[in-house]
C-alpha cells in the first residue's frame, strides 16, 4: 500500500522576501487579443415549422449529440465508433470510442476496447483507457472522478489529472475537498493528510495527531482567533470557563461563563459556543457576533450548527429531529418544524417536513410550494431546479426558478437541464418540446426528433422524414432563430469559460491563496497549452508555495513562448535566489524532498511533462496519447495491470526516453561549447552560443529531471507491490 506523507514545510517565498509575480502582470506588458470564432460558414437549408422560421446550422453530419465546450460527439456507421466535431462540422477527434461522450471543463470520459479513460479537447489521453469505471462523486464536483481499475482498486482524478494513484481499497469524495482514503483524509487543495475530518456544515474540523485545524468548504484553512471588531475568545484559567475580551485593551466584554466551543474561532465573524445553566445543568448552544454579543440567546435552542457561512441550523434540543434556520444576524428564516434542512446551491436550502420538500431562497426569503422531490445536485444549471410531484399517483416533473421561486408546474414525463435559457422536456407520450424559462413552448418535435440539450446556440435534431441528423439554430429571446450576423459575433462559450478560470485564479492569487489559484491556472493550461498568462501564474503559485524547482520549469516553458518576458525573467531570478537559500540547509532540504516524493505533490511537480506532451499534440495538429511517458505514469497508475512485467516495461520506456533526451542534449551542449570556443578564437568570424541555445538546453535538462522523477515513482510503486524494475 502506498502511504501518503504530509506535505513538507518548505521555506516560503514570503519568508525570504522574494515574491513571485503572476500572469496578471502581463497586462502591463501586452494586451490580450479578443478571440472570436465564426460560428458557421454556410447556410445549408431552411424550412418552416409552427409558423416560425428555422435555419440549419449543420446538416447531415451523422450527429445530433449536444455540444459541450464547442465539441459534440458523432457516430460513424462504417466503424461503429464515436468521434467529435467542432461547430463548423470539422472532425476534431477521429472515431475511436465505443460510446458517445460529453466534454465538461475541457475533458470527457470515453470508452475503448481496453477500458475507460479521459481525454482533453484535442483527443489526447489525460488518463489512459484501461479502467473499469470512472465515476463522478455524489456531490457532482466538476472535474472530480473516482477511478476504479479491473482489480477493484480506486484512485481520484481531479482537475485534469490523476491526483491519487489507483491503489486503494476504498475512496470517498462526499466531503470534497477532503477525500477519504481508507482511514485517512487528504485535502486536494493543499495536499495535506489528516487523521480525522469532521464535517460541520460550512466548516471542516481536522486532526493531525493532537493538532486541530479548521477549514472552509473551499479547503482553505480558517484561523480567525479575533473578529473584525477586535474581539477574542479567551479562557479563564481559574474557572476554566470562556469569555470574550477586547484584544487591544484587554477589557472584558463577556465574563467567562461559556464552555469550550467545538469550533473556537470566528467563522464569517460569528462563533458558536456552549453554555451550561448552573441552576439545572441544562446545556445549550448559542451564536456570538463580532462584538462578543449573543445573537441567538442561551436556552433558546439546544443545538446550533453552521449550515453555510451565512446561516446556521438550529434545533430545540440536541436530540430533536426538528430543525429551523437562522441568519448569522439572529433573524429567524425558517421555524424549527422541519425534519432536515440543507444547503442546495443557488442561494437556496431544501427543507423537508413529513413527506414534503420545500425550496427556500436565503436572499429574498421566498418559500416554494411543496414537492415530492427537489433535485439540487447534478446539472441544475442557470438556477432552474428540477422538482417532482405525484398527480393521480403518477410522478411528473417540472422546474422551480431558484431566484424568483416561480415554477413551471410539474406536468412532464421527464425534464432535462436548462442551458442558455432553454430546456428540452419530454411529455408523457415521450414526445419532446423545447421550452424557455417561462414554460413557453419554443418548438415541438413534429418535424424533428430533438436531442436533450441546447448548447453553443444550437440544438441537435434528426429529421423524421429524411433521417438526416444535424443542428438547428435556436434562441432564448423569443425570436427562435439566431441572426446569422449575430451568431458570427458570438464568442465561443468554451473560451469564455477559460477566461473565467483565469479570472478566478487571479482573484485567489491576489488573496495569496496560491494552492487554490494554481488549480484554476492548471485548467487553463490544459485547455490552452500556449496560454502564457496561465503558465506564468501557475509557476508563480508554485514558487510562492515554496516549490522552486517546479516554478523554474514553468518559467522555462514560458520563455519558450516569450523569451524576453520581463516577469518570467524576474521569476527565474527569484526562484534561483530562493533555491540558494534552501541549499544553506541541505540536510533539511533532503528530508523535505524525501517526504515530498510520494505525496500528492508528485502529481503537481510533473506538470512540465504534461504540458510538453499536450503542446506537442497541439503543434502536430492531431490527437495523441501520453503513452508510458504521460501523466498517469507519474501519478502512480497508468497501466491495466499491476504486474511486475508492467512496472518493468514502464520503467524501461521512461529510461529510454531519459537516455534519448540526455544524449540529444549532450550534443546540444557540445555544440554550444564549440560555438563559444570558435567565437573566442575568432570573434569576427564566429558567433557564440545564444540565449536561445541555452533555453533549449535548460528545457531539455528539466525534461530529463522529469523523466528521472517518473522513473523513481515507478520504481517506488513496483517496490511497494513487491516487484523489481531491474
Amino acid at each position: 500500500m502506498i502511504l501518503l506523507n504530509q506535505t513538507p514545510q518548505r521555506t516560503s517565498a514570503m519568508e525570504t522576501g522574494n515574491h513571485f509575480k503572476n500572469g496578471a502582470s502581463l497586462k502591463s506588458l501586452m494586451s490580450k487579443g479578443k478571440q472570436y470564432l465564426l460560428f458557421f460558414m454556410l447556410l445549408l437549408n431552411s424550412a418552416t415549422m409552427l409558423g416560425q422560421n428555422f435555419e440549419w446550422a449543420l446538416k447531415d453530419v451523422k450527429s445530433s449529440e449536444p455540444f459541450h465546450d464547442g465539441l459534440a460527439s458523432f457516430y460513424e456507421y462504417e466503424s461503429g465508433l464515436y468521434g467529435a466535431i467542432d461547430r463548423s462540422g470539422q472532425v476534431i477527434i477521429k472515431p475511436q470510442f465505443k460510446s458517445s461522450f460529453e466534454f465538461e471543463n475541457g475533458f470527457a470520459v470515453v470508452e475503448t476496447e481496453t477500458g475507460k479513460g479521459i481525454i482533453n479537447r484535442s483527443g489526447l489521453f489525460l488518463l489512459e483507457p484501461v479502467y473499469k469505471y470512472i465515476l463522478p462523486g455524489l456531490n457532482k464536483i466538476a472535474g472530480l472522478y473516482t477511478i476504479v481499475n479491473t482489480e477493484g482498486k480506486e484512485g481520484v482524478f481531479y482537475n485534469n489529472r490523476l491526483v491519487l494513484p489507483v491503489v486503494y481499497k476504498s475512496i470517498y469524495t462526499d466531503d470534497f475537498p477532503f477525500i477519504s482514503i481508507e482511514e485517512r483524509k487528504i485535502n486536494l487543495i493543499d495536499g495535506k493528510i489528516f487523521d480525522k475530518v469532521k464535517n460541520e456544515g460550512a466548516v471542516f474540523i481536522t486532526e493531525i495527531g493532537k493538532e486541530i485545524k479548521y477549514y472552509n468548504k473551499d479547503g482553505e484553512e480558517i484561523n480567525s482567533q479575533v473578529s473584525s471588531k477586535g474581539v477574542q475568545f479567551f479562557k479563564d484559567e481559574q474557572s476554566e470557563k470562556y469569555g470574550f475580551k477586547n484584544i487591544e485593551t484587554g477589557a472584558i466584554i463577556t465574563s467567562p461563563i461559556y464552555d469550550v466551543s467545538d469550533i473556537p474561532i470566528f467563522v464569517n465573524n460569528v462563533m458558536i459556543v456552549s453554555y451550561r445553566n448552573p441552576k439545572d445543568n441544562e446545556k445549550s448552544e448559542l451564536l456570538i457576533d463580532a462584538n462578543g454579543k449573543e445573537v441567538i440567546k442561551r436556552n433558546l435552542f439546544k443545538y446550533v450548527r453552521y449550515c453555510t457561512l451565512d446561516a446556521v441550523l438550529v434545533a430545540p434540543s440536541a436530540f430533536d429531529t426538528k430543525y429551523g434556520l437562522y441568519s448569522i444576524t439572529g433573524k429567524q428564516l425558517l421555524p424549527a418544524i422541519y425534519g432536515y434542512i440543507y444547503y442546495a446551491g443557488h442561494d437556496c436550502f431544501i427543507a423537508k417536513k413529513g413527506e414534503e420538500q420545500f425550496l427556500y431562497n436565503f436572499h429574498n426569503g421566498k418559500l416554494s410550494d411543496a414537492y415530492e422531490t427537489i433535485y439540487p445536485v447534478g446539472k441544475n444549471k442557470e438556477g432552474m431546479i428540477k422538482v417532482t410531484k405525484k398527480i393521480n399517483g403518477e410522478k411528473v416533473w417540472g422546474y422551480v426558478n431558484s431566484e424568483t421561486m416561480k415554477e413551471i408546474p410539474p406536468q412532464f414525463g421527464y425534464t432535462y437541464s436548462f442551458s442558455e435559457g432553454l430546456a428540452v422536456v419530454q411529455k408523457k407520450d415521450t414526445k419532446r418540446l423545447l421550452i424557455n424559462k417561462n414554460g413557453e413552448v419554443i418548438m415541438t418535435d413534429e418535424k424533428f426528433y430533438l436531442s436533450t440539450e441546447v448548447n453553443n446556440g444550437v440544438l441537435g435534431v434528426k429529421d423524421k422524414e429524411t433521417l438526416e441528423m444535424g443542428y438547428i439554430y435556436v434562441s432564448k429571446d423569443s425570436k427562435y432563430t439566431y441572426n446569422q450576423t449575430n451568431v458570427s459575433d458570438t464568442k465561443l462559450i468554451y473560451d469564455v469559460t477559460v477566461e473565467d478560470w483565469l479570472a478566478e485564479g487571479h482573484k485567489y492569487f491576489e488573496k495569496e491563496k496560491y494552492a487554490t489559484a494554481k488549480e484554476y491556472y492548471y485548467k487553463v493550461m490544459m485547455a490552452q497549452p500556449k496560454n502564457i498568462d496561465a503558465i506564468i501564474s501557475y509557476g508563480a503559485c508554485l514558487g510562492n508555495l515554496g516549490y522552486y524547482e517546479e516554478a523554474l520549469e514553468s518559467c522555462n516553458m514560458a520563455l519558450d513562448i516569450d523569451p524576453n518576458n520581463k516577469i518570467v525573467l524576474n521569476n527565474v531570478e527569484t526562484a534561483r535566489k530562493n533555491m540558494e537559500i534552501e541549499r544553506q540547509n541541505a540536510i533539511a532540504q533532503q528530508n523535505a524532498n524525501n517526504n515530498r516524493s510520494s505525496t500528492f505533490w508528485d502529481a503537481l511537480s510533473s506538470f512540465g511533462q504534461v504540458l510538453y506532451d499536450v503542446g506537442s499534440a497541439y503543434n502536430s495538429g492531431g490527437s495523441g496519447s501520453y503513452g508510458s511517458g504521460g501523466y498517469s505514469d507519474s501519478s502512480g497508475s497508468s497501466g491495466s495491470s499491476s504486474s511486475c512485467a508492467s512496472y518493468k516495461q514502464r520503467y524501461n520506456d521512461m529510461k529510454y526516453k531519459r537516455d534519448r533526451e540526455a544524449n540529444g542534449n549532450a550534443g546540444r551542449e557540445g555544440t554550444a561549447t564549440g560555438k563559444n570556443k570558435a567565437h573566442s578564437i575568432a570573434p569576427d568570424k564566429a558567433s557564440g552560443a545564444t540565449s536561445g541555445d541555452y533555453r533549449v538546453i535548460n528545457g531539455s535538462r528539466a525534461l530529463i529531471r522529469e523523466y528521472e522523477r517518473q522513473m523513481q515513482s515507478i520504481e517506488r510503486q513496483a517496490k511497494q507491490a513487491g516487484c523489481s524494475v531491474y
